[in-house]
C-alpha cells in the first residue's frame, strides 16, 4: 500500500512539506522492497538514508517551531523524541531478519506515524503561524532558513 503525498499534507513551509514528501518516497521504497522480499543490501540502503533524512528533518523542523515561537515546541519535540526512541527499536527488529509482520509493522509505525504526524501535530504549528503573524519576525524566519538549507540533502 503506498502512500502518496496530497497538498492536504502542506504545513506551509516549501522545505518541509518536500522533506515530508521524501520521507513518504521512502518509505514507500522500504514496504515495496520488504513485500518483494529484495536483498537486505536494499533494505539497508532505504534504512541508512531514512537514518540520515528523518534526523536531518526533525533538526530542520524544530528549528523552524523555534524561529516562529510556536508555544507547542515542548510537546512537539517530545512526540520526535518519542518516534526516535520507537524508531531504532524498529531497526533493531529489521536488522534480526525480514520477518512476516516486519512489513505490517512498517506500515503501522513508520507510515502511519508520519502521516498522523503531519495531520494533527505539524498541523498544529502550521495553523499557529499562519494565524498569530506578528508572533514570528519574518527576519528571525528567514534567518533560520539561511542558517539550515546547507545542512540537508
Amino acid at each position: 500500500m503506498a502512500i502518496r503525498w496530497t497538498p492536504a499534507f502542506t504545513v506551509g513551509d516549501a522545505t518541509i512539506d518536500a522533506q515530508h514528501a521524501r520521507l513518504l518516497d521512502q518509505i514507500n521504497t522500504l514496504l515495496e522492497a520488504l513485500e518483494k522480499g529484495l536483498t537486505d543490501h536494499t533494505v539497508n540502503g532505504v534504512v541508512n538514508f531514512l537514518d540520515s533524512y528523518i534526523s536531518n528533518h526533525l533538526f530542520y523542523e524544530e528549528g523552524y517551531m523555534k524561529a516562529h515561537r510556536f508555544p507547542g515546541f515542548a510537546k512537539h519535540k517530545a512526540q520526535h523524541d518519542n518516534f526516535i526512541r520507537r524508531y531504532l527499536e524498529f531497526k533493531k527488529r529489521l536488522a534480526a531478519g525480514n520477518s512476516p509482520t516486519i512489513t505490517i509493522e512498517v506500515q503501522d509505525f513508520l507510515a502511519a506515524w508520519w502521516i498522523n504526524h503531519i495531520q494533527t501535530s505539524d498541523r498544529e504549528y502550521h495553523l499557529y503561524i499562519r494565524d498569530h503573524p506578528k508572533s514570528h519576525p519574518e527576519k528571525e524566519a528567514k534567518s533560520f532558513h539561511q542558517r539550515v538549507q546547507h545542512m540537508l540533502p
